[in-house]
């Protein structure tokens, strides 16, 4: 996921310290916006602990509830934790060296890393530990910040306050130009806008601009197609659920309804994702083109020999003389 910076870290640490008291989401709303963060990234539910690939957006591997990457610090924060706790089955050693350099440098390289998804899937599966720990840090990382921040900007709908931590999942909510801070100076406040609804519009507006045109161009290619988010936020405005409570009616990721019920035993579920491939870190992008190329080439293949061939001893595409009939 987006790195976090030096922001978020300060604002995790506030919100740890004091709950927010503004008009904080109930257990309930928790669970609904986690639950829909969760169709955006995963077009499920459920959280996915131990997913794991390179979905070749340049941040390395991603992993994990809410996308922790290799290349942006966070996943290297879950890991670190993880082998302090007295829990640790010691799934990551044979890759902790080269996370450690990664976070160092910020690099999105995944060389070295053969072996941390098969570990991250492992100890998703099998420890109960490692699924708490991911809890703990996406709340410290990113619902503790977002909330942190609702109370700074005034909000008090459950709907604007969920559409934070959803932004705050996808985009950061660090010093950068592009994170949820930086988008919400851009708009008027809510005191200038007249109601909370009004500037949530603004917001959803404003952030659906910056994920095509992000400040950090490299990142236009995977934000802009997930304009199911702020569009499935839109239609929660539109049809009047700002202060849903036990339930509502979001859009998926194709644009159709669905529904969505308070579920407080969310963050204790295990459901597996169904592995991909076998042993490693998931098929990036450039991976699948290629094995769809080599498909292409397999199939099609002997049919060009054919009609070559054909061509050239009989002068006419795939025509067989007469003795061959």
């Amino acid at each position: 996921m987006h790195p976090p910076g030096l922001t978020t870290l300060l604002l995790g640490f506030l919100a740890t310290a004091a709950t927010p008291a503004l008009a904080a989401l109930t257990p309930c709303q928790k669970s609904l916006t986690q639950q829909l963060t969760n169709e955006f990234e995963n077009s499920r539910r459920f959280f996915s602990f131990d997913y794991c690939e390179d979905i070749g957006d340049g941040r390395g591997y991603t992993a994990g509830m809410v996308g922790f990457t290799t290349a942006t610090h966070d996943a290297f924060a879950v890991v670190s934790a993880y082998k302090l706790s007295p829990n640790y089955t010691l799934e990551f050693d044979s890759t902790y060296d080269t996370l450690l350099a990664l976070n160092q440098t910020g690099s999105s390289s995944t060389s070295g890393l053969a072996d941390f998804c098969p570990a991250w899937r492992t100890a998703a599966a099998t420890n109960p530990s490692f699924r708490a720990l991911q809890v703990k840090l996406a709340d410290e990382m990113y619902f503790n910040p977002a909330e942190a921040l609702s109370d700074t900007l005034g909000l008090t709908l459950p709907l604007a306050r969920a559409q934070l931590y959803d932004a705050a999942v996808q985009m950061g909510i660090g010093n950068d130009t592009d994170s949820v801070p930086a988008m919400a100076a851009r708009i008027p406040s809510v005191a200038q806008a007249g109601s909370e609804d009004t500037w949530l519009s603004n917001f959803l507006t404003e952030r659906a601009r910056t994920l095509c045109n992000p400040a950090e161009t490299a990142f236009r290619k995977s934000w802009c197609p997930t304009l199911y988010r702020t569009n499935s936020y839109t239609h929660l405005l539109t049809t009047s659920q700002s202060n849903f409570t036990e339930t509502f009616t979001p859009l998926d990721n194709d644009g159709h309804g669905i529904t969505l019920n308070c579920d407080l035993a969310i963050w204790d579920t295990f459901v597996p994702l169904p592995v991909t491939a076998p042993g490693g870190g998931g098929l990036s992008t450039a991976a699948k083109i290629g094995i769809a190329v080599a498909v292409i080439v397999v199939v099609l293949g002997p049919v060009a020999v054919f009609l070559v061939y054909t061509k050239r001893r009989f002068g006419a595409w795939g025509r067989w003389p007469a003795w061959k009939k």
